[in-house]
């Protein structure tokens, strides 16, 4: 039951983790369009390094969350 539970928290966290990489992506390529000089950019800068310390806090966890092996339900996939 517990591992069952780790395991949801773990690909919880892992989606997320993921979800968010890919909008801070999408963000920074955003970012890169606009003049260094303008306004707020260094704060946006700031942003998005702070956001890519949270998701790797997040996979991180997540990946450790994963059990060490296989649940027998993933195993019985035929």
């Amino acid at each position: 039951m517990v591992r069952k539970v780790l395991h949801g928290w773990g690909d919880a966290l892992i989606r997320a983790g993921v979800d968010r990489s890919v909008a801070r992506q999408q963000f920074e390529r955003n970012l890169a369009g606009v003049h260094p000089g303008t306004r707020g950019y260094a704060q946006a800068v700031q942003v998005a390094r702070s956001a890519a310390l949270f998701e790797s806090a997040l996979l991180w966890l997540g990946w450790r969350l994963q059990p060490r092996s296989p649940l027998p339900e993933l195993l019985d996939r035929s």
